[in-house]
């Protein structure tokens, strides 16, 4: 009677609500994984075990231990476990659960996988599902060969382990690595940098749009404005960052273009971060505060909601209606965009402010670079996360958070319905 009446509870839950409360316990789960004696060579605290799920589930990759010498291969197993969660979706998982074990979904479930993916109730909810599942196995096993053949020789047998989980990390754009310098040693590999920079991107573009370009439509003969927004978006990026770098950091085009692609939410690195010059630094922020497009692996505020809040902009001043490729946008795609766009920098401004008092010995660059790179859920650092006290792990833990479940989602489960009140219009200066 207890457990059909707190069933009854969860399924009057929002989904919204569901996905935020589904991610939060994994990482709880991860973390008590993390804890057991057998996952770690020594001890490690509750607030790193706690701090190392989050950064695993929300797919950052941030980390205040070295993974490769403090984790037991039970304890990567787990790592990598999570990491596979957060990037599938937490509502993928419960939904495909469901489907293996009883074969049929609820209209909730069903809610909830598109709420995740931001679909619309056209989608045929099943083969979102099928296509997440088999285009993930498929791009990492292909990951997995490749890395092998650059493993296997230096490592052994354990060589094809450090290949799954460095793929596995790369396609859902995790960060985490079994190196302990993340690929700083391989960053004269063509091999092991375009495979991974190869995983990063597709995982990166989403799903949605990867089920697009890649299974015919029957009634659909031209690409979707999203995709189309996602693909020239990523490609203005890519090559602006693999330009921008070659000329502010002076590095190889094989490195350039890696730091381009790992910047917008991977976490991987081929040099030390802590050496990139002040406008290499500022490119870096800008790639990853952007970040991957929606539906996908990777965080950040997406590029459509860069594209939107910028083109809306422009068509504002211009006083006309957003248009792009001959399809009107409307004016609460609009609203949101620029919603995001203003959250993501106040939250932001103030986690930078608590972490300059609370680390008044790390440089306040160090700490934006930060900061950026856990909300955008990048996994980028500057060597600070070990040095970093509770209050700022926190801080950093509760960004990663935001970040991968979405500020629209999080903002959601508090909101309510109100009643439509029609006001007088006040006039109001601005600029």
């Amino acid at each position: 009677m207890g457990i059909s009446h707190i069933h009854q509870k969860i399924k009057k839950l929002p989904s919204s609500l569901l996905l935020a409360l589904g991610f939060f316990c994994i990482i709880l789960l991860g973390t008590f994984l993390l804890m057991l004696p057998f996952s770690t060579t020594k001890a490690i605290s509750p607030i790193d075990a706690l701090f190392i799920a989050t950064s695993a589930v929300c797919v950052t990759g941030l980390s205040p231990i070295e993974i490769c010498s403090t984790l037991t291969l039970f304890g990567q197993i787990v790592l990598m476990s999570l990491f596979q969660i957060g990037g599938l979706g937490y509502a993928i998982l419960l939904v495909s659960l469901i489907t293996i074990t009883n074969g049929t979904l609820s209209f909730k479930n069903k809610l909830l996988v598109r709420e995740s993916f931001g679909v619309d109730n056209r989608t045929n909810t099943k083969e979102i599902i099928k296509f997440v599942l088999i285009s993930t196995f498929i791009c990492e096993a292909l990951g997995t060969i490749l890395l092998s053949v650059a493993f296997f020789p230096q490592y052994g047998n354990r060589g094809i382990f450090i290949a799954l989980f460095t793929a596995v990390s790369a396609f859902n754009n995790a960060g985490f690595d079994l190196f302990g310098n993340s690929l700083i040693s391989y960053n004269d590999s063509a091999l092991v940098l375009l495979t991974v920079a190869s995983l990063i991107i597709i995982g990166g573009l989403g799903f949605l749009v990867l089920r697009e370009l890649l299974i015919p439509q029957r009634h659909r003969i031209r690409l979707s404005v999203h995709t189309k927004i996602v693909l020239l978006m990523t490609i203005i990026l890519l090559l602006l960052g693999t330009v921008g770098f070659i000329i502010t950091q002076k590095l190889s085009v094989l490195e350039a273009f890696f730091q381009a692609v790992t910047t917008r939410t991977a976490g991987f690195c081929s040099f030390d971060q802590s050496i990139l010059t002040p406008k290499a630094y500022v490119l870096t922020i800008f790639l990853m505060f952007i970040g991957a497009s929606p539906c996908s692996t990777g965080g950040g505020i997406k590029t459509t909601t860069l594209f939107t809040a910028i083109g809306s902009c422009f068509s504002l001043l211009k006083g006309k209606d957003f248009i792009v490729f001959k399809r009107y946008i409307s004016k609460d795609t609009v609203i949101k965009a620029l919603f995001i766009f203003l959250v993501a920098i106040l939250m932001i401004f103030f986690s930078c402010m608590i972490l300059s008092f609370s680390e008044p010995d790390i440089p306040l660059s160090a700490l934006f670079y930060e900061v950026v790179s856990a909300l955008a859920t990048v996994g980028l650092s500057q060597n600070i996360t070990s040095l970093l006290s509770v209050t700022s792990k926190i801080i950093i833990i509760f960004l990663m958070y935001i970040g991968r479940v979405g500020i629209l989602t999080i903002l959601s489960c508090f909101s309510s319905e109100a009643k439509h009140i029609e006001y007088l219009e006040g006039k109001v200066i601005v600029g």
